[in-house]
């Protein structure tokens, strides 16, 4: 049977603070599915090789690629300074995620209009957008016959610690989409694996770098946001990995892409 692994990012936070910026108000969880065969393979090897050549990283001290930082010309990217490097750079990063096989799930949510809508009832945001993240996932698994786990990165002990409890309520007690004997069929692990940043995981790597662009991208499809210049690299981006989104019976919304409430 093929395995599938889900890695997931996050761009903006889990709390209900200072939900008036824009920054603040959306929180995204962006997933990527791929093939186990084919990140061994391919694009582990592959995202090795694109930071071997532009950063000089050894396997010893491999280069973590940090979309912050990399906007930001900090640290190991700050050749990237060099209009010449930082166009080669791009270049081979746009090629890489048009290359590469994998399916996205990105899930937003308006935090400021959800605690609006439920008060006092309002859902955990980061846990509330993982169960509609794993539901997709299912729904994946589902079509493709397929079994696989997840993986996120780590962020802080206390929230690490609720993340396991909420995936495994998930997995043990089902959602109102799916039931826990649906969940355990497909899912190869009753836990949520997580990793921190020095693991060098090429699957959160690439989460991280799409999270935020692909976040902004839709806001501006629902007319959340304003335009942005077709020359801006987060627009360059989400055009390069649209028809990665997961569909369903032809329908990407609601499903590669699902914004709530």
């Amino acid at each position: 049977m093929t395995l599938y692994r889900l890695y997931i990012d996050e761009s903006g936070d889990h709390t209900y603070n200072e939900i008036e910026s824009y920054e603040r108000r959306y929180l995204a969880l962006l997933g990527c599915i791929i093939e186990e065969k084919h990140y061994i393979n391919k694009f582990y090897p592959t995202l090795e090789n694109l930071k071997r050549k532009h950063f000089n990283s050894h396997p010893d001290d491999p280069v973590i690629l940090h979309r912050k930082e990399i906007i930001q010309n900090k640290g190991r990217f700050s050749i990237l300074k060099e209009p010449q490097k930082r166009e080669a750079f791009d270049r081979d990063l746009l090629q890489f995620l048009r290359e590469m096989e994998y399916v996205i799930i990105l899930i937003v949510m308006d935090k400021k209009a959800h605690l609006e809508k439920y008060r006092d009832l309002a859902f955990h945001p980061y846990n509330f957008s993982l169960a509609i993240m794993l539901e997709r996932y299912f729904f994946f698994l589902k079509d493709c016959n397929a079994r696989g786990d997840v993986m996120i990165e780590g962020r802080q002990k206390k929230e690490d610690e609720e993340l396991k409890e909420a995936y495994r309520k998930i997995y043990s007690e089902g959602t109102k989409q799916v039931k826990d004997l649906e969940f355990q069929r497909v899912l190869t692990s009753k836990e949520i694996k997580i990793k921190n940043k020095t693991h060098n995981i090429a699957g959160l790597q690439i989460c991280d770098i799409l999270a935020y662009p692909l976040k902004k991208c839709f806001l501006i499809e629902k007319g959340l946001l304003e335009e942005i210049s077709k020359d801006e690299f987060n627009y360059k981006i989400y055009k390069t990995v649209e028809d990665k989104f997961y569909s369903k019976d032809g329908k990407v919304e609601g499903y590669g892409k699902k914004i709530f409430p």
